[in-house]
């Protein structure tokens, strides 16, 4: 089996690029400072000769998990350990089964997990890691492409919708304390205005909501609202025409893509056009 293994040496390497590269690849990835060469090496020799799980698979039954990563699973080696996440519905018990090989020969290793209510405050946190492994695996289709390409373009909207509705930073997305979000474009330095140009009125609401915001700049195209809820799934989408610069307001009736009303609860939303986001919250009673 071939087998790629990723160095980074320095302050400055892409641990989340080299760290996909080698996950795709049956490989490991170690990140050094410049004196701590033979160090390393030495470490990832032995890793190397005492697999535990090589082209690992996972098994949930029932079937309950859903977007798991990272995808495809890392081989798994001697003092090592395996975070892996994934998307459920509602919070249950589930048999959880390891499965690869090691000195050519079947291994396996089975568990019972129980999966947290991640809407009780102290399970929130894994809601954040579930989000970042899934944006280290968009990042990594993302570099597939050319970067003025419209798949890498939807690739990093995807990206950058994750970040704002989970508050987890990526690599086209920083927070402020006040929570605003910029765009990071290595191409062009624009970037995205924060909360106050934007607001919704009622907050909270029954059935309907105005979303306002402003534009400061000429702009002729398409604004997209996105709604999500609180785990972070997309609801609803709708578009506005922009005709230069002003006040603009959405109408949100509350409902989701196929028109059926949401539940009462804690919503998302963000609006984008060109290069600008901006986000907020919203509470339906």
């Amino acid at each position: 089996n071939l087998q790629i293994h990723t160095f980074g040496i320095g302050d400055y390497t892409n641990e989340s690029l080299l760290s996909q590269i080698a996950s795709q690849n049956n490989g490991l990835s170690e990140f050094l400072g410049n004196d701590e060469l033979e160090e390393v090496i030495t470490s990832l020799y032995r890793k190397i000769r005492n697999p535990v799980l090589i082209n690992t698979q996972l098994s949930v039954d029932p079937p309950l998990v859903t977007q798991i990563f990272p995808d495809p699973l890392d081989n798994l080696y001697l003092g090592q350990q395996l975070i892996v996440v994934g998307r459920y519905d509602e919070a249950g018990t589930i048999n959880v089964t390891f499965s690869g090989d090691a000195f050519g020969q079947p291994q396996s290793y089975q568990y019972t997990v129980d999966l947290a209510d991640t809407t009780i405050p102290t399970y929130q946190f894994l809601t954040k890691l579930w989000a970042k492994k899934k944006m280290d695996n968009l990042y990594i289709l993302y570099h597939t492409f050319d970067p003025e390409s419209p798949e890498a373009e939807e690739i990093e909207n995807m990206i950058i919708d994750i970040s704002i509705c989970y508050n987890v930073i990526s690599p086209f997305t920083s927070y402020t304390g006040g929570g605003t979000v910029f765009i990071e474009d290595p191409f062009e330095e624009e970037a995205a205005y924060g909360d106050k140009l934007c607001y919704a009125y009622p907050n909270p609401f029954t059935s309907e909501i105005n979303i306002h915001f402003i534009v400061n700049e000429p702009a002729y195209e398409t604004a997209t609202l996105r709604i999500f809820d609180s785990f972070g799934r997309l609801i609803d989408v709708v578009a506005v025409q922009l005709n230069g610069k002003g006040e603009y307001q959405i109408l949100w009736n509350g409902t989701n893509l196929e028109g059926i009303p949401v539940p009462s609860g804690y919503y998302f939303y963000t609006i984008q056009y060109n290069k600008q986001i901006l986000k907020g919250n919203m509470i339906k009673l």
